[in-house]
């Protein structure tokens, strides 16, 4: 995690921060799969294939396999995708 702090922008690390935020919509320091099927059909798309897709994400992105994603995951993978979910 250090190697990743040292290596973005505060301004990049804001805006990462900020979309893992927008993904947490309870608050509680971490998102459920829930929380990314609500925002993921609120602000790109709701169809049939919207709970497999999240579900896809979700289970590439929870590394732990704890069922939530922390920030730390979170920018694990958004680096490594080099994109944001």
């Amino acid at each position: 995690m250090k190697f990743i702090i040292n290596n973005y922008t505060p301004d990049k690390l804001r805006d990462i921060y900020s979309v893992f935020r927008s993904l947490d919509l309870d608050n509680d320091g971490f998102f459920s799969l829930s929380e990314l099927i609500a925002s993921y059909t609120e602000f790109v798309l709701e169809n049939d294939n919207t709970k497999s897709i999240c579900m896809n994400i979700f289970s590439k992105v929870d590394m732990d396999n704890d069922s939530k994603i922390t920030f730390a995951e979170f920018i694990l993978y958004a680096i490594q995708r080099k994109t944001l979910i």
